[in-house]
């Protein structure tokens, strides 16, 4: 496994690899986990409060780490993220009232509310995305599959498949050429500070080459049979009376955080 714990880009062979070998968190129904997602992405948009964001968070490194997923590829998987979220606040960050923080005349001012913008924007994507990994990690692609069937009407359910497999493409273009231009000399310190336009044209020609692999699979799929449906025959468990009971309580929590939120920094 040394191989598969290199780089900041999730694979597919590394998810594969911890979600069909049976975790602690593999036996858990796959549908309480994915009512589990959608409560932390819902918690997340709603909640305005730094320290429960913190906590939301918190528990997302935690469920993680309970499903016993390394911990040091997660930092490193949480370097696209961070990345990207840190672009977008670049739009915000200059326009929020507040003290000065960091002035520049006649440019821009960084104040401590922007700054405060900046870290709820992370914890909320950073949370949502720990625990997504938890979630595809811990749940077979049989299961997966069999999700899709039973919510996704057709053809929907064959689009989204489709799709999941298409980001890891991606995902992997995007490492093979990070990969190439670090062993020419380049590095992602270097890139972020005085050449980050070549990372900007290894996305978009990764992006670009990514559909052109996609189109060869696609290919390849219709010459060895596929007519267009995925069926799945995989029978999912349902929640236990400890699943729901989790589920209902998490969803009091939310609620109930929502509500006093004003009284919580």
């Amino acid at each position: 496994m040394k191989s598969l714990e290199k780089g900041h880009v999730p694979n597919l062979a590394t998810i594969l690899y911890y979600s069909e070998r049976g975790g602690p968190l593999n036996i858990v129904s796959p549908w309480s986990k994915l009512l589990g997602l959608f409560l932390f992405v819902v918690a997340a948009t709603i909640i305005q409060s730094t320290l429960l964001l913190i906590a939301l968070y918190a528990i997302s490194v935690l469920l993680y780490v309970l499903g016993k997923f390394p911990l040091r590829k997660l930092l490193g998987w949480s370097l696209f993220p961070v990345l990207f979220i840190l672009t977008i606040s670049i739009l915000f960050i200059c326009t929020q009232p507040g003290r000065p923080v960091v002035a520049v005349p006649g440019a821009f001012v960084i104040t401590d509310m922007g700054l405060l913008l900046v870290v709820k924007l992370l914890l909320r994507g950073l949370a949502v995305v720990n625990y997504s990994l938890t979630f595809i990690m811990s749940t077979r692609y049989s299961e997966i599959s069999g999700l899709a069937d039973r919510i996704f009407p057709r053809p929907f359910d064959v689009i989204f498949l489709l799709t999941f497999r298409f980001v890891f493409v991606v995902f992997e273009v995007l490492e093979t050429a990070l990969l190439a231009a670090w062993a020419r000399g380049g590095s992602l310190r270097r890139g972020i500070t005085s050449a980050s336009s070549l990372y900007a044209k290894i996305f978009a020609v990764g992006v670009v080459y990514s559909f052109d692999k996609a189109e060869r699979i696609g290919k390849a799929m219709e010459a060895r049979g596929f007519s267009g449906e995925l069926r799945s025959y995989e029978k999912l468990r349902s929640p236990s009376a400890l699943g729901w009971a989790i589920l209902v309580i998490s969803v009091l929590i939310v609620v109930v955080a929502y509500m006093y939120q004003g009284v919580i920094p």
